[in-house]
């Protein structure tokens, strides 16, 4: 997997994400052995702490009739003093490329949506970086 990501501007991002899953022992009548894919995905700050982030993973040659469906992403960020929550509506149950690309037999459209969520925290790890105001 790859990325291209670009800051667009202060409340705006994309990033386009060309991916290669390689599965040993595939239904040939189904599946492809190497699939090729292109992740696109975007965050649009809506408030000082409040973001908005999709993604979308087009298959690009999957063989028809097969089962799976493209994943698809929408999520919201609030950031709170340190913390940051991110609640995500999406189509895959996996985090792994070979699951949410390869494996997702959901279909957002048709209401096979599942609800997520990540919770990270900032740490400060010494008083230096406190002081110069770096945040990492």
């Amino acid at each position: 997997q790859g990325r291209l990501a670009r800051k667009i501007s202060s409340g705006f991002s994309l990033q386009l994400a060309p991916i290669l899953v390689h599965r040993n022992a595939v239904d040939q009548d189904l599946f492809v052995n190497d699939l090729v894919a292109l992740g696109i995905g975007g965050r649009a700050r809506l408030t000082r702490s409040v973001s908005l982030h999709l993604e979308y993973y087009a298959r690009l040659n999957e063989k028809e009739g097969n089962p799976n469906h493209d994943a698809i992403g929408v999520g919201i960020d609030i950031e709170t003093g340190g913390h940051v929550f991110q609640l995500v509506f999406t189509n895959t149950l996996g985090m792994m490329e070979r699951i949410f690309v390869a494996e997702t037999n959901e279909d957002f459209f048709d209401g096979d949506i599942h609800f997520g969520f990540n919770i990270t925290r900032t740490f400060q790890l010494s008083k230096k970086a406190r002081q110069s105001g770096r945040d990492w």
